[in-house]
């Protein structure tokens, strides 16, 4: 029983509207007046699979081909932290994730359809990420980070957030 990781973001042209919305609101409510985000939901998978069943499940049934990109891999892995990945030299990624035991709607229709398609799949959780590119950002320490992620990215009563790997 592994843990995966599916990582889904705009492809290549396409408008980043997770994390242009984040930062627009960041500089509505005076957070951050340049600040340069790129947002990305996923889904943590928990069950019998294997890398090409991961793939095949994250280009087949959750990301668009069209419009989105898709990067899967095993929890714990080097690359989620590493903001090559993403086409940056560096950056800060912070998580947002549903706090253990509440309801996440998206994860549990997500689950009753790959189990509807015979993938043995266990547990599946949905998170967003946001990576703060510095270089294209201002004034982005860990006081900006902690208010943009209570007053933007999270909602503290059904949401937690991790700053980092």
């Amino acid at each position: 029983m592994k843990l995966w990781q599916v990582d889904i973001r705009s492809a290549d042209g396409q408008p980043d509207a997770l994390g242009a919305d984040a930062a627009t609101s960041a500089r509505e409510l005076g957070i951050a007046d340049s600040l340069h985000m790129l947002g990305i939901h996923g889904f943590l998978l928990q069950g019998d699979l294997d890398d090409q069943r991961v793939r095949e499940i994250a280009t087949s049934y959750l990301a668009d081909p069209i419009a989105q990109q898709s990067m899967t891999g095993a929890v714990g892995d080097s690359a989620w932290s590493d903001p090559h990945t993403v086409g940056l030299a560096k950056g800060t990624v912070i998580h947002v994730l549903f706090k253990p035991g509440g309801m996440d709607p998206v994860a549990q229709s997500t689950l009753a359809m790959l189990r509807s398609l015979s993938y043995r799949v266990d547990e599946v959780r949905t998170f967003r990420k946001y990576w703060i590119d510095p270089s294209r950002s201002s004034n982005i320490d860990p006081s900006v980070i902690d208010r943009l992620s209570k007053k933007i990215l999270a909602n503290a009563s059904i949401e937690q957030v991790v700053v980092g790997p």
